[in-house]
């Protein structure tokens, strides 16, 4: 949690998780995406972790999410002497491999 560069709540529907609680994304300074359960009478618990370095060598530096489309959309650093960055968009998926470039 110390070296966290941006969160973001995810509303999921109270069918899809325990209690409907909210998901929480932590996209970290080293490049790895993780996800937690959030939960009203305890602490949260991590589902899952992915690294984002495998799609953006050169690192990530931005996250939001469209909550109507259900995509995270991530902002990818410019490669050394290239003015040029990226944005992708990635779906939430209710099962493996949870995320879909």
């Amino acid at each position: 949690w110390l070296h966290w560069l941006g969160l973001v709540f995810i509303p999921v529907p109270k069918r899809a998780r325990e209690e409907g609680m909210p998901l929480l994304a932590v996209l970290h300074y080293g490049g790895s995406l993780d996800t937690y359960q959030l939960r009203s009478q305890a602490s949260p618990s991590h589902l899952h972790g992915f690294p984002l370095l495998d799609y953006y060598p050169h690192g990530v530096a931005s996250m939001a999410f469209h909550h109507r489309l259900n995509i995270l959309i991530f902002g990818s650093c410019p490669a050394d002497g290239d003015s040029l960055a990226g944005v992708s968009g990635w779906r939430l998926l209710d099962e493996a491999p949870y995320w879909a470039p």
